[in-house]
């Protein structure tokens, strides 16, 4: 099983009332016990409610999946996992990430990835082949997932309960996609910082689905399968959310997943939402600063931090 995105190829019922926690009493994705506004109802016997936490800026659901329902959930009989959903995605993503290495890191440098949530390691292998084209030859991967572990050579392979017994240092963090699965966000986010080397990158991509299903007769969240929404003013909160020292370096809609040969009418549709959202973050968003966005028609969010120890 993996914590990355997944593709349903065999229906799962939805959560039945044992098998779902009891209603959050506090945000689950920062702990506050702020004002929270009802977003949208997930399913309706038993009732899950989408809310969003008035302090962090996020979206959750109310109720989650006890152990035993995800574990099912997530068999692999049932699911696939992969990074992204073609190689052209996996490709542009991984040259963005790219992109902002060489900005900060010499040919010299030893580059330290750990990937959390990071599946089969499709996206850090490609990065660390496209790094190597650019003479970085002191490079090297981890990924944390569900996994079984083992070491591939330049990429290492942990399971999750074994994070906290990583001892390296990575100046490059990456949680793509996989945010929105777990029950646990400020442990994570924590645990991964603890990571971080005394300054580092930090990439995250989330789905941003809220505004889509409250438009588009027929749209769904992808519950139960994503337990968090969570766009553009919670990933520019984040650095405050978790009280960590760092700046943003980029805020801007994701990269479209799927492919014109594969999708093509949704691939389009895609491309053509995110477009008024890419031109708002090139013009006002830009010049005036602030958090969010007026177009969130986008579907998903990707930001780049630089972060400090």
């Amino acid at each position: 099983m993996s914590l990355q995105s997944h593709t349903n190829l065999n229906s799962h019922p939805l959560p039945k009332e044992s098998e779902l926690s009891e209603v959050h009493q506090s945000c689950p994705l920062c702990y506050s016990t702020a004002r929270v506004k009802q977003e949208l109802v997930l399913q309706e016997s038993p009732v899950v409610n989408m809310k969003f936490c008035t302090s962090c800026r996020g979206s959750y659901s109310d109720r989650f999946p006890n152990e035993g329902y995800l574990e099912k959930l997530y068999n692999p009989t049932h699911y696939k996992s992969d990074m992204l959903q073609s190689n052209s995605s996996t490709l542009s993503y991984a040259a963005s990430i790219v992109k902002y290495i060489v900005s900060e890191y010499s040919v010299e440098s030893n580059i330290k990835i750990i990937d959390y949530g990071g599946s089969t390691g499709a996206l850090t292998k490609t990065i660390i082949q496209l790094l190597a084209r650019l003479g970085y030859e002191n490079v090297q991967g981890t990924i944390v997932d569900f996994c079984e572990e083992r070491d591939e050579g330049v990429v290492n392979f942990v399971n999750t309960k074994n994070l906290k017994d990583i001892r390296l240092k990575y100046n490059v963090l990456i949680a793509s996609a996989v945010l929105e699965h777990l029950t646990d966000v400020p442990q994570v986010v924590k645990s991964l910082l603890e990571k971080s080397e005394k300054s580092g990158l930090f990439f995250i991509r989330t789905p941003f689905d809220v505004p889509l299903a409250k438009l588009i007769p027929g749209y769904k969240t992808r519950w139960p399968n994503h337990l968090h929404d969570m766009g553009p003013e919670y990933l520019e909160n984040f650095l405050g959310t978790y009280k960590v020292n760092g700046v943003v370096l980029s805020s801007r809609p994701s990269i479209v997943e799927s492919s014109f040969s594969q999708k093509p009418l949704r691939t389009l549709a895609a491309y053509l939402l995110k477009l008024p959202g890419h031109l708002e973050c090139l013009t006002f968003k830009k010049i005036f600063n602030y958090n969010g966005i007026f177009w969130p028609l986008v579907g998903g969010w990707q930001t780049v931090y630089r972060v400090k120890r």
